[in-house]
This record gives structure tokens, sequence and C-alpha cells, in this order.
């Protein structure tokens, strides 16, 4: 009934706290118990963790009070009650036992209390009334608190200890004084009475025997007698009132025998001056300890066994206790309630939902609606409510398992079927909702959408229910919109989209004042609390308007006053200064510190904040990882060595205060701790000092975590900190060995926890360099990061685009090679290690640790190195677009405009090609066929002109185009905004304000065109066709045109100019060889320098804007003339000469200034047929008054280039951006600080037909002309050397020690050639006409004439002819075994003939087994011969028995030494038969199989094998094991040989050379 009334939304009955843990507090005196508590944390607890975990999946945990009270606690005497609290949440939250009781010969401390209700203290000082002086010391010692409406009485705090000790002593006293004669006086009871004689553990023990009262089996006592005790010290026995203490603990020990089962109750006597004895009593404790511990838990436990698979019962459990924990504080907010009531009591079916900002408290008014809808119906039995608070628990991180839990609650309800299937959950709950009953109702409550993963706030309409029944209420709660990872996920705007303007809204805004001290003053009511009117002026400007007040906030607020006393007159400056929510956080998390220690409570929100959640286990572990936070910790006593880690008990601590603020939800698969509100995820201070700090402190921090996650943690812990410590433990030095008993991160091959570890490395991936080695320098983290389908290597690129710490060029260098393999990665990532070998082994001897250990990585996982380079797409980034027309760069992006009027914007600071734009220009046009032809760039405006004479500009920044005007020439932007500009009557210049849309200023040549405009800034010369005026204008600061002078002279033999500046003019001819330099002063011609030689007239001449200089093409050279002004120097260089013919057809320096501004320039030369690209630097040694250049690029591109672009960088080098019209390719020309070397390159050997490996030397083919090859593999060059080639030959026999070979051509005239020099060394057309089989035997050879049945033996040396026999039957096939035994099978297949051809010795045998199949091959393999049919049997015949045995038909077969491969007949299978060994494997092909070969080395065999796929898989014969599965290219032939060691596969119209690597002797460095 009570799991009825859960399902059904009542939840009155459920606390507001999960149990999912067994909490041990542990009661004792703490000296005499030293030995037995570090047993029990080195030996027993661990045992304990591993038992609850293993057998319930249960965490254990256990408090030690003797760690992490901070010394403001003991000042302020909250010990006690900090003990009493950790006890309570221990009974509260336990599962099965919660308090463990050791006890001896002490009593315990006994100290004053914290705080005296009124009503005692004021009998006490009635009952002193005689004893003025006891009376006055107690009123001096304590001071009435009146913020408790049942006032008490505090104890001042400690100033100085020494006098505190004395006047305390006193105080204990007095109190137990008056306690008593009140208790005579029958002024108090006896309960209050004993609170002041009783020592702090007997008041753990008796608050554990309260909170146990109704509670079987939770407590277990230990109690020990030691027979020597007075043989010990004051650590284990009392000094002082010695008759009264053995009585309080003998009735201590009497009242725990009376309260707990006999069986709970373990007495040891013990001499501990004894060692034997005393070990002896110890490992006892130990495991009785261990052992009693662990039946309360099994006990326990079977209370929970029943509900703990009903993962519904615990699902709905869990947010039933999450809606008690956020009803707590709920504040009424009437308003609100009247819309949410008038919706659900109306007959609308659309849903409701409520925004608000976060804080605003729509979690609390969810989690009050569940209490308050039963009372808002008529007939609340007939209404059930089901709520989930989304990302508030770890089963609800994720969308699709609340909405099955729901659609499972359902059903539960309403006594329905589970549905068979939830793969459309959406329509599965769609469908359950048809199905309630008419006289029932169901409220369904979706809170806090924007606490779902982003994957299910991409879409909401592929999850969210859209319709619902008449009977069926849905109420959602979200934030408007959130951003993460610089991505707006706009949720309200979503859910609008799919209901159609048909949803009820309901804004839930901040609190104003007014309801804002209301809410304040209900929650003082409820504590029974209230404030000084002083403090209510210290709170009252919180709820000021000018903050923003959400419940959040007057929450943070609130809590901080429950620790204030009417006393405190003296306003805490910073909780004044509080101005908002993140202020609040951070005096929260100040004020926490200094209960739990700054270092340790501060560390735990930052791990918890910076991970994204923490498991406690993974919390603990961390905070256990860090010294500083130990050394905070350890300041009085030193946990055991072997098991150095932080008390759990602390961080239970921590988060119990900080629980209603903290969320469990599951992360990866595991129960994660993590903030609720973002104000928390996302809380940074704001004092400046402190954000410093926390800076400089983040990376100690990260290294912590990185490190824990990837298991490479220090074993030493740094003792420098406490040399009393030191001395106190005898310990050998400052540095000492610890095991922190870190839980050890699974490896990667293991799914679940291995992706756990991977989001945590890819944190802030790109940051530290320090991680880099554990992450993209480690092979295994990179294999997990892209086989988890959640990432592609270009993920990876962009997470390392920005911001990555590379201080040498390593990382840039290695970043190029992921670059250059993601578009492969991206769709194979199994081809990681193939990939990265192909790029990295070339430089094997010069690659740092970090590179050379990866690649020693990939070897070990793959060893296959790719040594073609037809295979690969030499270009880092190829990108089809289609008709480009023009190409641009600046400093951060590069732009493309195609045809169709397209327009790409693409980012170069990011590895790959990252699209940051796309627009699709829409404009008007005046003809079909107008088209952009050109456009500038000055981000974010971009002009385009058009084929019709029009400008249109496009804002990228709001993604729409501006303006539009006409236009006959672009110019150049004069700045960020404004543009010049021709009109298409080419008689006017203008300038727009491209931004503003406007017209800025004009300048008008009447009667006159112009023919050519150059703007280099501040001048714009412009040349006019009519009387070959040149104008000269300049721009003023309200960009309008001034004259600034005219010129109509012309020089001699010079037909071009070239404007450099407003004051120099470069002019020359195409006729000659000799150009002249105009220099004006004044407007005026002041120099002219003539006669500049450039050796030979150009073909081209371009001006280098970059350095305002001039590129002079001839036939034979390039050079540079940089005019030096200063100096005075105006000779040209040459920087690049040939003696044939240059091919350039284009020159540039189109390439943003970076790196190198003002210290090198870059030229770049291209020939557009011919794919060809140069690449110069230069720069000018004012010191040395001379030029310095050099060519750091000479490529072949395997394109055509209409257009090239290029950047320059310090680790990057030069990038080139290109593009044959069609694509976009991206090429790393050379990386300038790095590398001095470039990859090998070995040629591919071009072949049309299918070859074949002879011989295992040899390759054989014959190509389209009929010519038979013979080629052989140089294993070191890696290249083919022919070693014949011969035309038309029909059959080939190598020598058996393959020196020579034996060709029949198809005029059956048989020659021998000399594999070695290829010469003829015989031939004979004695066999024309005849059907020959060849055999080659040791160096010669045998031809077996079928026709004639004669067997011919040709020496090796003399090639002498020698008949042997003649076959006693006509035979149709033959074969030579390897013990020189020749067999032929007769044309029946009845019988075989054997020739010794040691003896000559020649028999027939019988073969009843095939006469009824016909044999179309026959092999010899061992002491076998193989027959194969023609449809696809094998048989096997044993030579020695003569026994046939038919094996499985085959559709392939191989043989190779003594293994016989066969494929099954789908081809997905093949079966190795060792026919030596008599072994055999049989290995599943997850493909149809095309080809395949062997390799059979000493240490292992491995199969090769190609599919329909074109995918190469390589496995291990041992095992069956498939090590590889490879993409090589698409155009994959089927074919696979192995020669010398390489893998040889025919690709297209070449092969492809694949090295197979030795993993065991990799090249040194």
């Amino acid at each position: 009934m009570e799991d009825e009334q859960l399902y059904r939304g009542r939840f009155d009955r459920v606390g507001n706290r999960q149990l999912n843990s067994i909490r041990l507090f542990v009661s004792s005196t703490f000296t005499d118990t030293t030995e037995e508590r570090n047993g029990l944390i080195d030996q027993v607890y661990p045992r304990l963790r591993d038992y609850c975990l293993a057998k319930y999946n249960v965490q254990f945990q256990y408090s030690d009070m003797r760690w992490g009270i901070q010394s403001t606690a003991a000042n302020t005497h909250a010990t006690v009650d900090m003990c009493l609290n950790e006890l309570d949440t221990c009974c509260q939250l336990s599962m099965a036992t919660n308090c463990i009781v050791l006890l001896s010969h002490r009593y315990g401390s006994r100290f004053s209390p914290a705080w005296i209700p009124e009503h005692i203290f004021h009998s006490f000082e009635k009952c002193l009334a005689s004893n003025l002086e006891e009376k006055t010391h107690l009123s001096q010692m304590y001071r009435l608190d009146e913020n408790f409406l049942e006032k008490r009485y505090f104890l001042r705090s400690i100033e100085d200890q020494e006098q505190w000790n004395e006047s305390e002593k006193k105080l204990q006293n007095i109190l137990r004084k008056a306690a008593d004669l009140c208790y005579e006086q029958k002024l108090i009871t006896k309960d209050e009475r004993d609170e002041f004689h009783i020592s702090v553990t007997a008041q753990e023990i008796y608050r554990a025997l309260k909170n146990n009262k109704d509670k079987t089996r939770r407590m277990i006592c230990f109690l020990r007698e030691i027979h020597d005790i007075d043989q010990l010290d004051s650590k284990f026995q009392e000094t002082e009132n010695v008759i009264e203490i053995q009585q309080l603990l003998k009735n201590v020990k009497t009242d725990l025998r009376q309260a707990l089962d006999p069986s709970d109750v373990y007495t040891y006597q013990v001499r501990w001056k004894d060692d034997n004895d005393r070990t002896k009593y110890l490992n006892r404790f130990f495991e009785e300890f261990y052992q009693a511990v662990k039946a309360q838990v099994d006990l326990h436990m079977k209370i929970y066994e029943s509900k703990r698979d009903d993962k519904l019962y615990n699902q709905v459990l869990e947010h039933a206790i999450q809606s008690n924990l956020l009803a707590e504080r709920f504040f009424s907010r009437p308003e609100i309630f009247e819309q949410i009531k008038a919706y659900l009591t109306s007959t609308t079916n659309e849903p409701c939902v409520l925004v608000g900002e976060s804080g605003t408290g729509k979690s609390s008014i969810m989690a009050k609606i569940v209490n308050e809808i039963p009372k808002w119906c008529l007939q609340s039995n007939s209404v059930s409510v089901i709520v989930r608070f989304l990302g508030a628990t770890p089963s609800s991180s994720d969308i699709r398992r609340p909405l099955m839990s729901i659609v499972e609650q359902i059903c539960r309800i309403y006594h329905l079927d589970r549905p068979v299937s939830f793969d459309n959950v959406k329509e599965t709950l769609e469908h359950m909702l048809q199905y309630i009953p008419k006289n029932e109702h169901l409220v369904l409550l979706l809170d806090s959408f924007d606490q779902l993963q982003i994957s299910d706030l991409t879409d909401l309409s592929v999850w969210l229910p859209e319709k619902f029944p008449t009977n069926v209420k849905c109420i959602l709660s979200t934030i408007a919109e959130i951003e993460m990872d610089n991505k707006t996920y706009r949720i309200y705007e979503q859910i609008k989209a799919i209901y159609k303007n048909e949803l009820i809204e309901i804004q839930i805004k901040p609190f104003n004042e007014q309801i804002a001290q209301q809410a304040f003053q209900s929650w003082l009511e409820i504590d029974r609390r209230c404030l000084t009117p002083t403090q209510h002026e210290w709170i009252k400007p919180k709820f000021n308007l000018r903050h923003y007040v959400t419940p959040l906030f007057i929450s943070l607020i609130y809590d901080q006053t429950l620790t204030w006393h009417s006393y405190d007159d003296t306003p805490d400056k910073a909780f004044l200064s509080i101005k908002n929510t993140r202020d609040a956080i951070g005096y929260l998390y100040n004020q926490l510190g200094i209960k739990h220690g700054q270092m340790l409570f501060r560390r735990a929100m930052r791990y918890v904040q910076l991970a994204g959640g923490l498991s406690e286990l993974e919390i603990e572990d961390i905070l256990s990882l860090d010294d500083e936070v130990l050394q905070s910790v350890f300041v009085h006593y030193l946990p055991p060595l072997g098991i150095f880690r932080l008390p759990s008990n602390l961080w239970i601590r921590i988060r119990n205060d900080m629980h209603k603020y903290l969320v469990e939800k599951d992360i990866d698969g595991i129960p994660c701790i993590y903030f609720y509100h973002r104000s928390f995820q996302y809380y940074q201070p704001m004092n400046v000092k402190q954000l410093i700090l926390d800076s400089e402190e983040k990376e100690i921090l990260e290294r912590n975590r990185l490190a824990y996650f990837s298991n490479e943690y220090k074993s030493t812990f740094d003792m420098s900190y406490s040399s009393k410590l030191v001395k106190k433990y005898n310990l050998p030095s400052m540095i000492v060995s610890v095991n922190r008993c870190l839980t050890q991160q699974n490896p990667w091959n293991h799914s679940h926890y291995s992706l756990r570890r991977l989001h945590q490395l890819c944190i802030n991936i790109n940051r530290y360099d320090f991680a880099h080695r554990f992450t993209i320098f480690d092979y295994d983290f990179l294999s997990t990061y892209l086989l988890c389908r959640e990432f592609q290597m270009s993920d990876l690129l962009y997470d390392f685009s920005i911001g990555a710490l590379d201080p040498n060029g390593e990382l840039r260098f290695l970043l190029k090679q992921y670059e250059a393999s993601t578009q492969i990665l991206n769709q194979y990532p199994t081809n990681l290690s193939f990939e990265l070998i192909y790029l990295l082994y070339s430089f094997i001897h010069q690659l740092p640790d970090l590179t050379f250990n990866l690649l020693a990585q990939c070897i070990n996982h793959c060893p296959l190195r790719l040594l073609t380079d037809n295979e690969r797409q030499q270009s880092l980034v190829e990108l089809l677009l289609s008709d480009i027309i023009d190409l641009s760069i600046d400093a951060h992006r590069v732009f493309v405009l195609t045809s169709n009027d397209k327009l790409y914007v693409f980012s170069h600071q990011y590895y790959g090609l990252l699209r940051t734009g796309y627009f699709d220009i829409s404009y008007k046009k005046r003809g079909g066929k107008e088209r952009l032809v050109s456009f500038l760039c000055q981000y974010p405006c971009i002009c385009c002109l058009s084929s019709n004479s029009s400008m249109i500009v496009l804002d990228c920044e709001a993604k729409q185009v501006t303006m539009q005007t006409s236009c006959g020439k672009l110019i150049s932007f004069l700045d960020d905004e404004h543009v010049l500009l021709a009109t298409a009557m080419n008689d006017t210049l203008e300038i727009w304000n491209c931004p503003k849309n406007c017209l800025v200023s004009t300048y008008e040549f009447p009667d006159d065109i112009i023919v050519n405009c150059t703007y280099r800034k501040p001048v714009i010369r412009v040349t006019l066709k009519r009387n070959e005026i040149v104008a000269y204008l300049t721009i003023d600061e309200d960009h309008q045109f001034e004259s600034y002078r005219l010129m109509n002279e012309r020089l001699p033999n010079v037909d071009r100019e070239i404007f450099l500046n407003d004051h120099a003019e470069f002019c020359y001819s195409f006729e000659h060889s000799k150009a002249t330099l105009i220099l004006t002063v004044e407007n005026k011609v002041g120099q002219l320098i003539i006669n500049i030689d450039f050796d030979s007239p150009p073909i081209s001449v371009v001006y280098l804007a970059n350095s305002k200089s001039i590129a002079w093409l001839n036939r034979t050279s390039l050079m540079i003339f940089h005019p030096l002004y200063d100096e005075g120097i105006f000779q040209p260089f040459s920087i690049f000469n040939t003696d044939g013919n240059i091919e350039y057809d284009t020159i540039h320096d189109n390439a943003p200034a970076g790196d190198f501004e003002g210290q090198s320039y870059f030229l770049v030369g291209f020939c557009k047929h011919k794919g060809l690209i140069d690449v110069f630097e230069w720069r000018y040694l004012s010191e040395e008054q001379r030029h310095e250049y050099r060519q750091l690029v000479h490529l072949q591109l395997p394109i055509s280039i209409d257009q090239c672009v290029f950047t320059a960088g310090w680790f990057d080098g030069i990038t080139l951006y290109c593009s044959d019209k069609n694509s976009i390719y991206k090429y790393n020309a050379t990386m300038l600080t790095y590398l001095h070397t470039s990859k090998s390159v070995v040629p591919s050997l071009s072949i049309d037909r299918i070859p074949k490996i002879s011989s295992d030397q040899y390759l054989t083919f014959t190509d389209k002309d009929h010519y038979f090859q013979i080629m052989t593999l140089n294993p070191t060059t890696h290249t083919f050397q022919l070693c014949l080639l011969i035309h038309g030959i029909k059959l080939y026999q190598f020598s058996q020690n393959s020196s020579s070979i034996l060709l029949v051509n198809r005029k059956n005239i048989v020659s021998v050639y000399s594999l070695k020099s290829s010469k003829l060394l015989w031939t004979t057309n004695e066999f024309e006409h005849r059907r020959l089989q060849i055999h080659s035997f040791q160096s010669s050879f045998l031809l077996v004439c079928l026709q004639t049945r004669q067997i011919f033996f040709i020496d090796g040396n003399s090639f002498a002819i020698q008949c042997l026999q003649q076959l006693p039957i006509e035979c149709c096939l033959t074969t030579l075994a390897s013990d020189n035994r020749l067999y032929g099978l007769s044309n029946d297949h009845d019988h075989l003939v054997e020739l010794n051809l040691n003896n000559k010795n020649m028999r027939t045998i019988s073969l009843i087994s095939l006469n009824v199949v016909k044999i179309a091959q026959m092999y010899s393999v061992d002491n076998h011969l193989i027959f194969q049919t023609d449809d696809d049997q094998v048989f096997l015949w044993h030579r020695e028995t003569e026994i046939m045995t038919q094996l499985e038909s085959t559709g392939r077969l191989l043989i190779k030494n003594n293994l016989l491969i066969l494929t099954s007949t789908d081809n997905r299978n093949i079966v190795i038969q060792d026919l030596k060994t008599k072994s055999r494997q049989t290995i599943q092909i997850d493909d149809e199989i095309v080809d395949f070969c062997i390799k059979n080395d000493e240490s292992e065999t491995y199969l090769f094998v190609i599919c329909q796929d074109r995918l190469l898989r390589m496995y291990q014969v041992s095992n069956g094991k498939q090590i590889l599965k490879l993409f090589i290219h698409k155009d994959v032939k089927p074919f696979i040989g192995i020669l010398h060691d390489h893998l040889l596969l025919k690709v297209a119209n070449h092969l492809c050379l694949i090295q197979i690597l030795n993993k065991n002797t990799l090249p040194p460095k």
C-alpha cells in the first residue's frame, strides 16, 4: 500500500535524504585506542569497503573524529556538537551498522557545555546565590543569546588558551556543583543533571542508544580490559576523580550491555606490555570487528534486497526525496500558485511551462505542487502525480531513462502491461497516456529541462510528447536558454515551436522586496529564531531591488544568519558587501572553510567544479592525492603510511553541510556529486586577488585531477611542514613513502569506466602541457577517444587549435600529422596507428621522446607501415566546393567566392579547415546570368562585385546583405568600415560606409574615364584615359576627397607604372630590362633613379603589398626590388636563378604578416598547369646593409592550381591554401622551427593486371601488351627492380634455388633465363605443339609431356635434355613433392603414378575415392597430396598410409609451407591446417573474403585478408583474434601477397606497398 501511494505521488512518508551507504561512527577515547583505530584504518575498513561495494554496490564510510576539527571549532566550543551531529548523520543515513563503541579504562574528556538553556542557567544562578564568586564566574563565562525563541546562554570563545584552561577547570566544578544542587532541589531532571557530569564519549554512546531505540542491531560494542593497567601511563587510565569516573564508566558499560544484543558486545582481556599477547589480541579484535560489521550489514541489507533491483521503485524514491528536500524551505507565492491551480482545474489539455532564470525557485515550486495537488482536487484519490527533477538524480541526466520510467510508473499505477519496445519512447509515452482510465487524472511534472545533457537539448521535438488526453496535465520548467561550448540552446523557443502558441506560460520572476522579506521571516519562524533590530538592518539592503533577489540568493543569506547570536552587534564587512548570488556563494564558502578548513573545503569544491562532477570515491581519492590538503588535515596525527589517505568522514561532513546545493547525477554511468544550481557550477570570485590565486592554484588542482585519471600519481609525501610529527612518529626523513590506496582507473579497453576516464582527461585537454604525454601523445587514449564514437579527430584538433601550450614545437608537429590523417580517421578510427606510422616513421631518428614513444606504441599495436604515397592525399584537407572564382586571406580567415553566389569563410587558426561562415548571397539581379565575379574582404564586411556592375555588401556577423549599389570596380577598403570604388560609368570615385549603408563622398572626373586606380594610404592614384593624365587624391579624417597633384608627363621607354607610396613610383616596360624609380618631394618630381638593372626584360612585374616592394620575373630569374629610401639603396637582388626557363604563371605575397611582421617577407610563385609551387623568404639585414633570402618550399602538387594563398607561422611553417576551381586544398609545406628533413618518398609501381608472388621472392605479371615481367623488391629501398621482360609467355617455373627461370611461350619454345643477369641461358623448340607441365627440381627442371607420357630432365648447368621415364598411364595432372617424388593423376582419376626421382623407381597406386569427381588441381604438401575438384571439394591423401580424407568444400585454397588454408564456400571463414603438427584453427571473418595471404614467422603466424568492403584485416592465427582492420584505399583490388616482409596490394592501377615491421626491433632514435 505504501508503494502504491509512492507511485501516485504521495511522499509524506519519505525522508529527505537517500540511503546509499554504510556509515560508521567510531566512538572511543582517543589516546588509549590509537593502535586499534590505526589498525582498523589499515586492515579492516578497506576489507569492509570492498565487501560492501562488491556484494551490495553500496559505499562503506567511517567517521574518525581525530581529523578535520579546526581550531576555530575548539575555540568556539563547537567540537562536541560536531561529533554529535556527525553521529546523528550516521544514525540517520547508514543502511546498517551506524555506531561502534570502543571502551577500555578511560571514561573520556569532560567539557563545559557550549550552551545552556535559559531556565537551567537561571536555576544555577539561584542555587549559587550564596556564593557570589562562583555565580559571578558563571555569569562571566556565559552570554545570553536571544536569537532563539527558547533563549540560551552560550559559552564565551577562547582567546587565551592558557588562561582559559584554568577558568574552564574552575567552571566545570561550578557547573557540576550547581547541577547537583538543582537536582536535589528538583529544579532540573536527572538527565539534565547528568549533562554536566558526562564525558564526550559517554554523550556519544547515549545519543547513539537513543537514536537506535527503535532500530535493532545497529551498534556494536568492544570492551577491552588490560590486566597490567597499573604498569601503563596516563594515556591509558584516568588520574583525576578516579572513583567518580570509574563509577561513571561502569554505568556506561552496564547500560551498553543491557541495551545491545549480547552478540553485539565483545569483551577482550590483554596484557598490554606482553608484545605477543597484545599482537594476538589485536589480530583477534580486527577479525571479529570485520565479521561483526559484516554480519550486521548482511542482516540489514536483506531489507533492501527486495527493492534494490526494482529500478522503478528506486527512481521514484529518488525524486520523492528530492521533492521533499526542495519543499522544506519553500515560501508560498500565491500569485504563481493561483495560475498553476487555474491551469490544473481547467479543461485544456495543452501543457504549461514555468520559465525563469536560474535560482528563481522553479524546482521548489514544482516540489510544492506535488503536495498541493491533492488539496486542489475534489476527488484527490483519483489524482496521481508523476514528477521528475531532470538532472538531479543519477538516472535523470539523459531524457530517455526518465521517459521510460514514467511509462513504467503509469503502467504500475493503472495496472497496464509494460510496452515490449521503447525504440521510440516519445510515441510509447503518448500511446500509454491514452490508456489512463477516464475517471482518473494524471499530472506530469518535468522540472529543469536545462539540466539535461546537451544532446537532448539539440532538438526537443525528438522526445517531448506533443499530445495529451483531457485527463492528463503536464507542467514543464526551464531556463529560457543556456550556453554551452560557445553554442546557445534556446529551450523555451523550441517548446513554443512544438506547441504552436497554445502553450500556457507562467513567468517565474525574482522576489520583489516585500516577498523576499516575507520569505525570510517565514524561515525564521520555522526554525524558531529571531534577529535583533540591528541585525535586521544588516539584512534589509539585501532585499532591495537593486539586487537580483532570487530564492537561492535569499536562502544563502538566511543560512548565514543561523550562526548569529543576539550579542553579535558588530557587522561582518564581508557579509555587508554581498550584492548578488555570486557574493553570497563566496561568503558561504568562506564560512564553511573556517569550519572545515579553508584548504580542504575550497579544494573539494574546486575539484567538483573543475571535473564537472565526481563520485564520492573520486573526490576522496583526489583529495588524498593533494599533499597540501593532507598537510592541512594531518596536524596532530598521521594515519598508517600503508593507507595514507583523507579520512572519508571529512568529505562526508562537507557534503552534509552542502547537501541542499548538491545533487547526485549519472555521469559516464556512475553516480556523481555535482552542483544543483548553475550559480555554483560557474562560480568564480570577483575579488581580483582571490581570482589570481585561484588561477595559479587551478594548475595544481588540474595536475592532481589529471594525474588521478591517468594513473600517474606519486607514492611519496612531504613531511617538511611538521617537524613535530616527524619526531612524534620517528620518521626516517622528511619525504616518506606512502600508499594512498587510490582506486586504479580501469584500462582503456574496459568500455564503461574508460569512458569516464576519457571524459575527465578531455577536460581542458589543450591547456596543460604536463598532461599531453598521457593524452595527445598516448596511443591508448587516442584510440579510445576515436573508437568511443563520441569524438572524431577533427574534434581533438578543434580543442587544440587555440591556447595549447607548446614550448618546443613538438605538439604542433604532431597535430599536423593528425590534421593530415583527419579525413581518414574521422571515418575509420581503427586506422589510427597505421596512419601515424605512415606519417612519423620517416622521421624516426629525429623524433623527440614523446613522439618517439607514441610511434613505438603504434608499432606495437600495428606492425604495418604504409610506404607508397598514392594511397593518401598529400593535402592536409580537401574540400569540394565547385566553380571557385576568387580566393582571399586575412590574419584569421580564408574567404572563398563561388560562381553560384556563395561565400565560404574558413578560420586558418584552427587545424583542419574550420568553416566559420557560409552565405548564400541574395541580391537584385539585372539579368538571369548575372554572377559575382570578385570581392574585397574587411571582416565582417565583404564587398562583392557582380558581372552587371553592382556592389553587394555582406555583413558576416549579421549574416545578411546590407546594401547594393552601382559599381564598376572595387578598389580598396580604406579602414574597417569604408570602401573605395569606381562607379559603373568609370568617371567617378565614391566612398561608402558599409555598416551604415550610406554614401560618404564622391569625386567626379567630368568627360573622362578612369583607366586605373590604386590606393596607398593616404593617397589615391588615378590614371585617366584622355590626355593620359594621372591624378593624385588624398582622403581626410572625414573621408572626403582632396586633390593632391596632377601629372601628364611620361618617361621614355616606360609604358607601365606601379604606385609604391605617396612619394615613389616604379616605372618599367616589358621591352626593357631597366626600370626607373620616381621620387617626389612636395608634390613635385624630386629625383629620378634611372637604369635600375634587372638583367633582362620581365615576363611579369608584381607589387608586393606586405613589403611595399617589386617582384620582377624574367625567363631565368626572380628578382626583388626593395627600395631603401633612408639608406639610398635602390638595387634589385635575385632570389632564384635557373639555367632553364622559369615556369611561374603567378607571383604574389598574398599572406597575412603574422608572426614575422617587420622581420621577414614571403613570396610564392606557382605554375598553374604543372601544380608547381615555390615559396621564398627574404629580409633586410640593416646592420650589414644587405638582403638575405632562401627558398623554403618546392612542391609538386597533384592538382592544377588556379589560385593560391598562404600563411607563415613560427611553429606551423608555411601553410598553403590552393584552389583548382572546384576544391580547396590545404598543404603544410614546411615546419619552420622543427624538422630539417622531409618525409621519404617511395614510388608506386604501375600495374594494370593482377600479379602473382612466386617463390616468395618475385613479383610476376603479364601486362596489357602481353609482356611477361619479373620483378624483385629491394627490402632496403622498398623499390622494385625489373629482372626480366619477355613477350608472349604462357608457362613459367622458377628453379628451387631461384637463380633461373624456365619459360614456355605461346609457340611452346622452352627457354631458361638467368635471374641475376637477365640473360638467356638456353632455348629449344623441341617441345613445339606439346601439352606440357613443368616443375623445378633442385637447380634443374622437369617437363612432363601429357601426350607422350614422357618425363624429361633438363640439367640446370649443361641444359642437356634427358628422358627419365614414361608414365605407364595417361595423366592429366602432375605435382612434385618435397622429397623428390613426382606424382601423376590418371585421366580417369582411378590411379596415381609415383616416380621416385632419387632412384627412378615407379609404382601405380589405386585411388577409389576420386573416381566420382573431376579433379581440377593437385598439390603436394609435407606428406600429403591435395586434390581440389571443379565443384570446390577438397580431398587430402596421406602418402604413407594412402588414406584419403574429404575436407570441407572451399571457395579458395592456399598452400604455404606446411599449411593448408581453405575458405568456406560462403567466404566467411578461413580454416588453417598445419599438416605437420596436425593442428587446425578456424577464423571467422566479419565480411565476405575477396583475397588473403599468410605470413609464417618463427614466433607467430599472421593472416591478412581483403574483404568485400575493401578493408584490410590482420589476424593472429594462434588465437583467431583480429588485430587490425584498416582502410587502405577505396580502389583496393582483389589481390594481396607478401614479398620480403612487405604486403603487396593492388590499388587502382598501381601496387601499394606496406612494410611488415618487427615489433621487437624498433630502430633507435
